[in-house]
């Protein structure tokens, strides 16, 4: 829309003075002009605001979408591990634990095991920790790894451990 020019009128000292709007002043016009003003760059707002809500909804579905693919990958691994009700959660009647079966009579029972039953779908992914290497009296061997033989040669204090290669750990630690 066009904006129109205010027409000029000669006071008596002939100076061009700009004519004022019905009752008003001029004023009329600039606040006319200022509300539009307003209005646009409300408009705007909106519309950047919406435009930011449609990015936020769509990366808002895609992370749902990769917590389903995880979710599904974890009950590949270890079934019924991402189906436990939370911790919070009060256990609901039909989650009573089952009577655990009597043990079979056997000659030769078997070792229980070293690590208990995963409690979470983390605890499923974790591989089990390596048997704990009985301290004292064990002599090196060609088995042991490089960070074992220097933590024995640190013991032992044998100079220049930090450089040595695994044979010459052997070496100085078994002579």
């Amino acid at each position: 829309m066009a904006k129109k020019k205010p027409s000029k009128k000669k006071d008596s000292s002939g100076r061009a003075a700009k004519a004022e709007s019905a009752g008003k002043g001029g004023k009329s016009s600039k606040t006319g002009t200022a509300a539009k003003d307003l209005t646009t760059a409300l408009k705007k707002s909106a519309a950047k605001a919406m435009e930011q809500l449609g990015r936020a909804q769509k990366a808002l579905r895609k992370a749902e979408k990769r917590v389903d693919k995880a979710k599904a990958k974890a009950e590949k691994v270890a079934p019924g591990a991402t189906s436990a009700p939370p911790a919070s959660a009060p256990p609901s009647p039909g989650d009573a634990p089952a009577p655990a079966p009597a043990p079979a009579a056997t000659s030769n029972p078997a070792p229980a095991p070293a690590t208990a039953a995963p409690s979470t779908p983390a605890d499923a992914l974790t591989p089990p920790l390596p048997a704990p290497v009985p301290e004292g009296g064990d002599e090196p061997t060609a088995a042991w790894t490089v960070v074992r033989l220097r933590a024995l040669a640190q013991e032992r204090k044998v100079p220049g451990y930090t450089t040595m290669s695994k044979a010459q750990l052997l070496e100085a630690l078994t002579a």
